[in-house]
């Protein structure tokens, strides 16, 4: 998001977590900003030039030149999805993105590198050793380091322990509904059954 009030307007991320105890009780909660330069302009180094660096982003983070390859990879991409930057940089993101996801990655890029930002496009990514790991991204043009056009900066989020959790909580849900529904349909029963008897005691009564 945009603050216009940070050193005279910036662009930055933001994330907010619980803080727990040792119980698993909320105490308290935690916010960070992180600062990420101008949306178009990026962060200039003293002769002018657009960069980034490994220590810009905690998050996995690269980037997307107008040819579609990879012009940035951080220590964090190769911590977290098993690729190398002699691997990646040059290369097209291919092999990174799960396929189902493919088509919505390429028109992000296509829009980014039109101007275009987004904010918490959910994806999948294939790491190095097939495994899938799910993300929360953001993307956002940067200026080239020759300031002739745009690249596209994506920083991602991994967020596949939060989608463990959420198809469990599903997956309960469901269970517990099927559960619901059949204690109901017992007890309507019951109530049916104990009905015709009290009918049949009256009757011979």
């Amino acid at each position: 998001m945009f603050f216009p009030n940070l050193n005279g307007g910036q662009q930055a991320i933001v994330t907010a977590a619980q803080v727990l105890d040792n119980k698993g009780n909320v105490i308290g909660a935690i916010q960070t900003v992180q600062e990420v330069g101008d949306p178009v302009q990026g962060s200039e180094s003293a002769d002018g030039d657009s960069h980034l660096s490994d220590e810009s982003f905690a998050d996995p983070t690269f980037k997307m030149d107008l040819q579609g390859l990879i012009s940035f990879w951080n220590q964090a991409c190769e911590d977290q999805f098993g690729y190398s930057s002699s691997e990646m940089l040059g290369k097209s993101s291919e092999p990174l993105i799960y396929s189902r996801f493919k088509a919505d990655f390429k028109k992000t890029i296509s829009d980014v590198l039109n101007g275009a930002s987004y904010a918490n496009k959910e994806w999948v990514y294939n790491t190095s050793e097939g495994k899938q790991i799910y993300v929360l991204a953001k993307a956002y043009p940067l200026r080239s380091p020759d300031k002739r056009s745009l690249e596209c900066v994506i920083v991602s989020r991994n967020i596949t322990e939060l989608k463990v959790k959420q198809r469990k909580l599903k997956l309960y849900a469901s269970e517990s509904k099927g559960k619901l529904k059949s204690l109901t349909e017992e007890y309507d029963l019951l109530k049916k059954n104990v009905a015709n008897f009290i009918r049949e005691k009256d009757a011979s009564g």
